[in-house]
């Protein structure tokens, strides 16, 4: 799930359902109640669709510190909607207080704000400060980001092994860019042991998982390789492609 998607996911299940399937902690039973109370509204279920009373219930929420309210508010912001005006100013605002409290969605979406300096001054140091939080609590898009970060020095010091590190483990969890990644790290020996084998078995995970640009990739190293090698990589490939399929 890329950025876009994930401020959408974020956004519309505010509107449309009645718990947030990128929450990775159970809710409370008195946060599913006043969960349902705002999605009721944003839905019609039941009553008149009242979407500034949904803004209003989900406000309240927020600045009673509940962290969820806050994370759906601020990627409310960040996109705007139906509800509200896009303000990155607000979305800066509710994003942080939600990944102060440890919202691993929030930190990587604060991130984001901080990389692109939308909301805030930007800062490539804080991006991958936020970054790295959301990444070490095993958020997936944040341990590509991460990675990105560090093969390019952006933020942090350029580093291919960390680089390596974190592709790997976003691509363990089916996120197809770390796949893609990887493979390129592995051929050309950046980080990580030059190995054509490897690198045609993410390439082809990557591209079974829907990647273009791995195909094209997958087929070149291929030719780098034996038929026996090649043959090798190939049920590699398959193998890392049912293991790591992707969650997107």
């Amino acid at each position: 799930m890329n950025l876009k998607q994930t401020v959408s996911a974020l956004v519309l299940t505010t509107l449309f359902t009645t718990a947030n399937p990128l929450m990775a902690d159970p809710f409370t039973q008195e946060a599913t109640a006043r969960t349902r109370s705002v999605d009721i509204y944003a839905t019609g279920d039941g009553v008149v669709k009242d979407t500034a009373l949904v803004i209003s219930l989900l406000r309240k929420r927020a600045e009673q510190g509940d962290a969820e309210a806050q994370l759906r508010l601020g990627a409310m912001y960040k996109k705007g909607n139906m509800m509200v005006a896009q303000d990155d100013k607000q979305a800066a605002h509710w994003l942080r207080k939600a990944a102060e409290q440890g919202r691993a969605e929030a930190q990587f979406l604060l991130g984001s704000l901080y990389e692109h300096g939308e909301g805030v001054a930007q800062d490539h140091k804080q991006a991958a400060h936020w970054s790295r939080k959301a990444a070490e609590q095993g958020y997936a898009d944040a341990q590509w980001y991460l990675g990105t970060r560090y093969a390019k020095g952006n933020g942090v010091a350029k580093d291919d092994k960390q680089a390596a590190l974190w592709f790997r483990k976003a691509a363990e969890q089916g996120s197809v860019d770390a796949q893609f990644n990887l493979g390129i790290m592995y051929n050309y020996g950046a980080g990580v042991a030059q190995d054509y084998q490897q690198a045609y078995a993410w390439f082809s995970s990557a591209a079974a998982n829907g990647s273009a640009a791995a195909v094209q990739f997958r087929d070149s190293v291929a030719k780098q390789l034996t038929p026996s090698a090649l043959a090798q990589a190939q049920a590699l490939g398959g193998e890392y492609f049912q293991i790591y399929s992707s969650r997107h």
